[in-house]
């Protein structure tokens, strides 16, 4: 797809080049002038490599340039001097370089370069203190150098070889060597400065002298200094010479047949001299000729006719100076020129999509005056342009040439004013021309630039007559001017009289409104008026002595421009918008209210062959595709004449173009030539910094072993986590413009849009590893998705590492294991202390389980005496038992009987003393007292009865029944 698009912007730039070609327009080149940032303006020479760099050769110096950045190059980064003559990159993209005091190589990785060894000890075969002119590749892959002292070398293999230098056949007899080329057969053409051209077989090496060519006719013509030669596609040989021109070159057998082509002071179409200095011949095949104080020239091959390019003054956009030291074109065929004292110019197609012309200085090669008001086409492509201040413009479209007519205050067949505003043919080819304070002017006679003018006739004089913006003609022929104030006036073709349909105030007013400005007629024959005060307003019956009109706006709106487009609508630009207007409903849509549309003010329109609408605003122009309400917007930066256009200035050419004025001159263009950059620009790291410090490859501490646009992946330490990244999108149109977006894997998902800024900074990162991805757009906005990537590994802490961690880990289990040992012997010593203990109170326990067993023997035997001594107490308590019941039986018996005993005294006692009671005589006492006497002793006797038997028990008890006390050694204990 990218390739597609690619040969459709080719093919594109191919028609638009044809086109000019067959319209004899000669190709417009705009430049734009480098010169600031080179270190010196003197520029030899112009290479691009592989990688997209521009290599750009000073006399202070190399620069390297991605479009937006040029480094430099000295003898300090390895040059053998600061004067650059010769760049080539071979086809091993190794780039050579050739100064005023030899050779060096550059070497990528180390971003330095290489300054080769002299090939001998010879003073004439040294490289050093010599000019390098040449450098190039032949078909064998050998590298050949010219050099200006000491004639032609080739390296081979790792140096450089002289060759031959002599009068004898087959060598070169100059050792002024300059310019070389290859044919397509694989020859190598070798101009000098002092005999001629040489052409060398390069698989003999043998040199044949051609000094002397000779004409078609068979003339001969001699030619000595040859400064310059290029090969064409054809097999010819294009050679620049000092002084006497340009020679074509073709080989036939042993001759070269040429045709010259010189200056003739009489003719622009020749050389602006002979001193021819370089050459190219660019991928489109047209051959390009820098002079040495003569500019650049462009070879019309079909024509045999060159185009000049020459420094002009007051014109920013000429070459900056007419000595040519070099041409290049690019791969995205730019045009890249030299000068010897003003840097270095670019013509760039993709750089400005709109031509722009503006006011010039001296000349007719632009404008005299940059307000453009308005455009009238004629029949022949040529076109008439309105200033507002420069009277009226002509510009010459075949001769890229302008004329101008102004007002002459002391001739009044000129302009009334140079104020113009309005432009419009009348039937009869005249051109009528309307503007502030100018009235109504008709062009009378264009050689002498005569007027004739329409102020207040055939009018009352009441009015001001003479400020007319817009003017058109209509159908019929009859012309409609807008007159700022008073109302329309319309000149009736066919009756050659004017009438006026006035605005407020007034009795004989058509309109409550006055301030006219714009115009337009539709395809129904109906006119429609532009107003800074009432809106659109749409009049029908236009013929008829009192017109009807409409006021469409549905609120008041300053009206800059109204066109019909393809399909019916009325398009209106406003102070508030675009407007479409339905013709037979009168329906009104506005667009342009949102912010996706840089101004809401729509000054001038036109429509293109595609049906899209271009709009000119205050902030740049719109291309605005109805169908689907989309927009592409433009500025400045893309070649615009200004962001702010003039009101209804806008035209349609014959030719599909476009023509839009403004402020500062005005764009022409045609739609399908105005494409978006389609080149992808390549991305690249340029610049690698921790804690805001460049790094230097192969530094102290340095992680960079290259340089950082060469690498892949970088490692840094935990204490170079604080860095930033540079880079740079390779392109070079509007480089300025790029926008970059970038995102660290492994620490973001989500890209950083940063706009212009090429630079991404990061801080204390963990240890691990990350990519950091950068994409790039075009000054288009076109993305290179793949950008560039860079693997960045940052190291753990020394006590974070692996090996930190094997150590320690190592360490840990030495000391585990030591512990483990220190451990183990302890518990060795434990055990054996341990073991001794055990012994020792074994044999304790030994000794008194012994003890144990020989008391449990002894209470075994204590136990059977005891369960002996039981058995016979048992039988002894038994025995004692049955005595004591026998006792107690008796006792009881005994008990009963005294009992009984006792009670008989006892009673006689209490008997007689009762009769103590009564009273008695001392007869009856005493022998009441005798009688108790007799009953007491009764009693005392009981009495004693019972102590005896007491005491006989209680003696039974001591004697006859004790226990015997026990013997322990009947049973042996």
């Amino acid at each position: 797809m990218r390739e597609r698009i690619r040969i459709g912007v080719l093919i594109a730039f191919g028609l638009i080049y044809g086109f000019a070609a067959h319209s004899q327009h000669p190709l417009r080149l705009q430049f734009q002038h480098i010169q600031k940032p080179l270190v010196k303006n003197l520029v030899e020479t112009v290479c691009q490599d592989s990688y997209g760099y521009m290599w750009i050769g000073t006399d202070g110096g190399l620069h390297k340039s991605d479009g937006t950045n040029f480094e430099l190059f000295t003898d300090a980064e390895g040059l053998p001097a600061n004067y650059i003559l010769s760049i080539y990159e071979d086809q091993n993209e190794q780039l050579w370089v050739g100064t005023n005091e030899g050779v060096a190589r550059f070497d990528r990785k180390l971003n330095r370069f290489e300054h080769l060894p002299n090939v001998g000890t010879k003073k004439d075969d040294m490289l050093n203190d010599n000019w390098i002119r040449g450098i190039l590749e032949d078909n064998t892959g050998r590298l050949w150098i010219t050099s200006e002292s000491r004639g032609l070398f080739y390296w081979e293999e790792d140096h450089f070889v002289h060759f031959p230098t002599g009068s004898a056949p087959g060598q070169i007899n100059s050792r002024r060597t300059g310019g070389m080329t290859l044919d397509k057969d694989g020859r190598l053409w070798v101009a000098t400065f002092d005999d001629g051209l040489y052409i060398i077989d390069t698989e003999t090496l043998h040199a044949t002298n051609h000094k002397k060519l000779y004409t078609r006719e068979g003339q001969e013509e001699w030619v000595y200094f040859c400064w310059t030669l290029e090969a064409d596609r054809d097999g010819t040989v294009w050679m620049g010479t000092k002084g006497t021109g340009l020679y074509h070159l073709e080989l036939r057998q042993d001759s070269v047949m040429t045709r010259r082509f010189v200056n003739d002071p009489d003719d622009p179409n020749t050389l602006s001299n002979n001193e021819v200095y370089t050459l190219h011949i660019d991928q489109k095949g047209r051959l390009w000729v820098g002079n040495e104080n003569g500019g650049l020239h462009l070879f019309d091959r079909s024509k045999e006719q060159f185009t000049r390019y020459e420094h002009r003054e007051n014109d920013p956009r000429s070459l900056a100076q007419n000595s040519v030291r070099c041409v290049y074109t690019d791969s995205q065929d730019r045009l890249w020129v030299g000068t010897a004292f003003r840097g270095l110019d670019v013509f760039d197609p993709y750089y400005t999509k709109f031509t722009h012309y503006e006011h010039m200085e001296g000349g007719k090669k632009g404008l005299n005056n940059n307000l453009v008001r308005d455009f009238y086409e004629e029949e022949n492509g040529n076109i008439w342009i309105a200033t507002d201040g420069g009277g009226l413009n002509y510009w010459d479209r075949s001769e890229n040439t302008f004329d101008y007519y102004m007002h002459d205050p002391d001739d009044k067949t000129t302009l009334n004013s140079d104020a113009i505003l309005g432009l419009a043919e009348d039937p009869s080819g005249k051109l009528w021309v309307t503007g502030w304070s100018a009235g109504i002017n008709v062009l009378t006679n264009r050689d002498q630039m005569t007027f004739a003018h329409y102020r207040d006739k055939g009018f009352r004089n009441s009015f001001p007559m003479n400020h007319f913006f817009d003017i058109i003609r209509d159908q019929k022929g009859n012309l409609w001017a807008a007159n700022f104030g008073t109302g329309l006036m319309q000149y009736n073709w066919e009756e050659k009289t004017f009438r006026m349909l006035y605005g407020e105030p007034g009795p004989d007013s058509f309109f409550p409104f006055n301030r006219f400005t714009t115009l337009i007629e539709d395809s129904q024959g109906d006119l429609w008026i532009g107003t800074e005060n009432a809106g659109v307003v749409r009049l029908m019956n236009k013929e008829n002595e009192k017109p009807e009109f409409t006021i469409l706006s549905e609120k008041k709106k300053i009206i800059y421009q109204i066109l019909e487009g393809h399909q019916g609508y009325i398009w209106v630009g406003t102070d508030q918008g675009l407007d479409r207007i339905e013709r037979q409903t009168g329906e009104i849509k506005t667009y342009g209210e949102n912010d996706e549309w840089p101004s809401k003010t729509i000054v001038s329109i036109a429509e293109d062959d595609n049906h899209k609408l271009w709009l000119g605003t205050t902030s740049g122009l719109i291309c605005f595709d109805p169908d689907n309400e989309e927009i592409e917007t433009y500025d400045i930066s893309d070649g615009l004449q200004g962001n702010e256009f003039s009101r209804y200035a806008a035209t349609r050419l014959s030719t599909g173009e476009l023509i839009f004025g403004g402020m500062n001159g005005f764009n022409i263009f045609h739609p399908d030539s105005v494409f978006k950059n389609p080149n992808l620009p390549p991305v690249y790291f340029t610049s690698f910094k921790i804690f805001n410090q460049e790094v230097k490859i192969g530094g102290e501490e340095s992680p960079l072993n290259a340089h950082i646009s060469t690498l892949d992946e970088i490692t840094l330490t935990h204490e170079q986590s604080v860095f930033s990244l540079e880079f740079a999108a390779v392109n070079f149109t509007r480089s300025e413009n790029n926008q970059y977006a970038f995102m660290l894997e492994g620490l973001e998902d989500q890209w950083n849009y940063v706009g212009t800024d090429h630079k991404a900074t990061y801080s204390n990162l963990n240890p691990g590893e990350y990519t950091l991805r950068v994409k790039a757009t075009n000054n288009d906005g076109i993305w290179n998705e793949k950008g560039a990537t860079l693997r960045i590994i940052i190291l753990p802490p020394w006590w974070k590492s692996w090996w930190a961690y094997s150590i320690m880990i190592i360490a840990g289990a030495l000391i585990i294991l030591m512990i483990v040992r220190l451990r183990t012997s302890y518990i060795n010593d434990q055990k054996k202390r341990l073991q001794l203990l055990v012994d020792e109170r074994t044999s304790q326990l030994e000794h008194q389980n012994n003890k144990v067993k020989e008391q449990a023997d002894e209470l075994k035997m204590y136990n059977e005496s005891l369960n002996a001594l039981n058995e016979t107490l048992e039988e002894t308590v038994k025995a004692r038992t049955k005595e004591l019941r026998h006792k107690n039986e008796k006792l009881a018996e005994y008990a009963f009987i005294n009992a009984h005993n006792l009670r008989v005294p006892v009673a006689n006692i209490k008997g007689i003393i009762q009769l103590f009671s009564q009273n008695k005589s001392r007869e009856e006492i005493e022998e009441l007292i005798e009688l108790l006497r007799g009953q007491s002793e009764k009693l005392d006797k009981v009495l004693l009865d019972i102590q005896q038997m007491l005491d006989k028990d209680e003696s039974l008890n001591k004697n006859k029944g004790r226990f015997k006390p026990i013997d322990k050694s009947e049973y042996g204990l």
